[in-house]
């Protein structure tokens, strides 16, 4: 697999982020300023401006010839959503999850009622061949440890339009399923228990995988509100829920709580 650890940076690109970030610093820059706090040439720094000011991702106002950051930009800044963060904060908690108990992890928030994607995950490092290209995949609702933790954990004002998708326009076992008492019980159960479990015989992709898997999800939260879930995924055959909850509960637990901490202070400085 390429790797971008394994290629050389563009200097020139360096230079010009370096620019970019020197002008989000602050409302204005004079072309004094910049070269100043960069130590770039005057020159350089007039072509990198002069790139980006046909780019429209920097503005020179005429009043006092100053520079400032382009509407473009903050545009961009903000399209990067909640999901872009998640995804950026915690690939690193899955990776070093994935290698202190070898078995991956994934990442998952919910788009839309009655919904749960997966966002991230780090089943591509696992040793062991588990259903690999999972980014996108949208498991159950109401029958995947990650859906089943996030409707635990949302407030019912929250949780109903999912409850209410689901009865509507789920799969017919899953209507048939959170119409049940068995299912409210089990988001009761959830909450007390603190994670959420896969139902056994669950398959979320209609093809022969061969060994059940298992899992089990913890909540994320920004703040006080469930934001996504993260999953611990295992073959059935070769360890048991108890076994596994047992060993790797409390380092799931403390991987989703830092995921929490840096995505709430992301929300903050936001």
């Amino acid at each position: 697999m390429d790797s971008v650890d394994s290629v050389k940076t563009i200097r020139a690109l360096e230079r010009g982020l370096q620019v970019l970030e020197l002008l989000g610093a602050g409302p204005t820059a004079s072309l004094e300023d910049l070269h100043r706090r960069s130590g770039l040439a005057k020159a350089t720094l007039l072509r990198i401006l002069r790139t980006a000011i046909e780019a429209q991702w920097v503005h020179r106002r005429p009043s006092d010839g100053h520079y400032q950051l382009a509407r473009a930009v903050q545009d961009l800044g903000n399209q990067i959503g909640r999901e872009h963060i998640l995804c950026e904060v915690g690939a690193p908690y899955l990776q070093d999850l994935q290698r202190v108990v070898g078995w991956p992890s994934d990442i998952a928030v919910s788009p839309s009622p009655g919904q749960v994607e997966i966002l991230e995950t780090s089943r591509f490092r696992a040793p062991f061949a588990i259903n690999r290209l999972v980014v996108g995949f949208r498991p159950s609702m109401a029958f995947s440890a990650l859906g089943r933790v996030y409707l635990a954990f949302l407030d019912p004002g929250e949780r109903e339009p999912h409850l209410k998708w689901l009865a509507e326009f789920g799969r017919q076992h899953e209507r048939r399923y959170v119409s049940s008492p068995a299912f409210r019980q089990e988001l009761e159960e959830t909450r007390e228990r603190g994670y959420g479990r896969r139902e056994p015989g669950y398959w979320g992709r209609v093809v022969d995988h061969g060994a059940e898997l298992g899992a089990i999800a913890v909540p994320i939260f920004d703040g006080e509100r469930v934001q996504a879930a993260l999953n611990l995924v295992w073959i059935g055959s070769v360890m048991s829920q108890e076994e596994v909850t047992a060993r790797y509960l409390n380092r799931l637990k403390t991987a989703a709580d830092a995921i929490s901490t840096v995505v709430s202070g992301e929300a903050v400085k936001a």
